[in-house]
């Protein structure tokens, strides 16, 4: 309002209109005078809840910094009134124009206020806790506020070594929260870390959950059901029976009495089980006791049969 009452009392100078200048210069006087009574008013309550303690000093500031513009604004409304009606133009389209950049400034610094006043969330979603009150000087690094998405959840996991190779990115997860009762959400794993965790030993595992009705709070306590990896009529033995020589893994299997050493590939591993994906075929009889003394081509005795591969 000051800014544009600036710019109309300087247009009316600048076109002559004397009478109906000072007619506008008196409202204008009016307006400040009143808009200066009520600054003061409200600048001498704040200050007693000041002294009492009952508002910041931040907040008592710009309460004065409103008292001082209304102020300045009045004691200038009148100055450029009796300037007006001393009918001496020049000076008076100066002030104006003064008047004019005084209060664009204090308009465009009343913005740049406004506009740090306002904070706002780099995402939608629903404010989990406020760690600044009112009146409190804000610090770099430290959070006003902590806001969540949770139309959709994280879940993270951990996976053991010998079953990390079973799972990929995208697999369906079946996942069962008892405090949102026993029905079964479908989730998705979203990322499988390639690191072990050193303290723990194992692989974490995200799994993306929608969660579009809001059951889900951050902090719940999940089961959650993964299928490894299905290999169709895959070859599995005992995990111990795998031996290693120079770099190679080694499998031996028993023909005509003799010991055999396969060098074999292997898959994934679970619960003392381990898939070999080349190397023996089904219906091979294979070593798993004492593997680690014999050698290929060595005569060997079958002391006992197990299930086949």
């Amino acid at each position: 309002a000051a800014y544009d009452a600036a710019m109309a009392q300087l247009s009316s100078l600048e076109n002559g209109q004397m009478p109906q200048q000072i007619a506008q210069l008196e409202s204008a006087v009016n307006q400040a005078e009143a808009n200066f009574k009520n600054a003061k008013e409200n600048f001498e309550r704040m200050k007693e809840l000041l002294e009492k303690g009952a508002i910041s000093q931040q907040q008592f500031e710009g309460v004065e910094l409103q008292f001082n513009v209304a102020k300045e604004q009045y004691e200038s409304a009148k100055t450029q009134l009796t300037l007006t009606q001393e009918k001496t133009a020049p000076e008076s389209i100066a002030a104006a124009k003064a008047q004019v950049k005084q209060t664009e400034a204090m308009l465009e610094a009343a913005k740049s206020a406004l506009d740090n006043c306002l904070i706002t969330s780099p995402i939608d979603g629903t404010v989990g806790g406020i760690n600044a009150p009112i009146g409190q000087l804000a610090s770099p690094g430290v959070p006003i506020a902590t806001v969540g998405n949770l139309n959709s959840v994280e879940i993270e996991i951990n996976v053991t070594e010998d079953r990390i190779n079973g799972l990929e990115v995208g697999q369906e997860a079946e996942v069962t929260v008892d405090s949102v009762g026993d029905s079964v959400l479908k989730g998705k794993i979203i990322s499988i870390s390639p690191f072990k965790d050193p303290m723990t030993q194992v692989y974490p595992v995200k799994i993306l959950l929608p969660n579009e009705d809001g059951l889900l709070k951050s902090g719940m306590f999940a089961r959650v059901k993964l299928m490894v990896a299905l290999h169709t009529n895959a070859v599995t033995i005992p995990e111990d029976a795998v031996v290693s020589y120079d770099g190679k893994s080694i499998v031996y299997t028993v023909k005509e009495g003799l010991a055999k050493a396969n060098e074999v590939i292997t898959g994934p591993a679970s619960m003392g089980k381990i898939v070999i994906k080349e190397g023996l075929n089904p219906d091979e009889e294979v070593i798993i006791e004492g593997q680690e003394i014999v050698n290929d081509k060595i005569k060997v005795r079958v002391e006992g049969r197990g299930d086949t591969l």
